[in-house]
């Protein structure tokens, strides 16, 4: 039986397009029989992604040759930053990415369109160094009173007593009774008492509130 097998991956003139090999003579043998016979355990198995791969595209990634190799390896969409790098960084990137993908187009193998995804940088007020030191630390304990301030004399000034914030107009943003909240510290704080357009006290709260 198995000298009458025939291997149409022999004998068949394939087309330019691309056609998926894998255990291709078995595929089109004529009887169940045939198609066990030609079943091949040393092929490659034919994997299905169900998933989409996302990439965040950075300085180690931005040329067209590392991003070749990115929707080879199955990047299906590439993920820009926005917090960081400027419009211009960014626009180059995406032509990149664009030049990479349509450089593969004649390669029916590794070819896939690849989405774009734009992360904005989202409103963000960042809490001044701890002593003047980056790796600073403070502890603020349930009850106290805690100053913000936002004078760029006092950036470097934060310590258990004052919180130095850079955004300049959160004075006349809060009111009394409103709740922050201090990610750098993972406490909630209460606006206590404050005069517009002056320094804002707060008080500590349960961060659990």
């Amino acid at each position: 039986l198995l000298a009458r097998i025939r291997r149409y991956s022999d004998v068949m003139a394939l087309p330019d397009s691309f056609i998926q090999k894998q255990q291709l003579d078995a595929s089109m043998a004529d009887t169940f029989l045939e198609h066990l016979c030609l079943l091949d355990i040393d092929q490659e198995p034919i994997t299905a992604r169900n998933t989409s791969i996302i990439c965040t595209i950075g300085p180690a990634s931005h040329s067209v040759p590392k991003l070749q190799e990115m929707v080879k390896a199955g990047m299906d969409i590439a993920r820009l930053n926005f917090s960081h790098g400027t419009h211009q960084y960014h626009s180059e990137s995406i032509r990149n990415i664009r030049e990479a993908v349509e450089t593969l187009t004649s390669d029916p193998l590794y070819y896939r369109p690849v989405a774009i995804a734009l992360d904005t940088k989202g409103p963000e007020i960042r809490t001044g160094l701890v002593h003047g030191h980056a790796d600073g630390e403070v502890k603020l304990e349930r009850g106290a009173l805690v100053q913000v301030v936002t004078g760029e004399a006092e950036r470097d000034g934060t310590d258990g007593a004052k919180v130095w914030m850079d955004y300049p107009s959160l004075p006349s943003c809060v009111h009394i009774c409103y709740l922050l909240h201090i990610y750098k510290f993972s406490e909630i704080i209460f606006v206590n008492i404050g005069l517009p357009l002056t320094d804002i006290s707060i008080m500590i709260m349960d961060k659990k509130r």
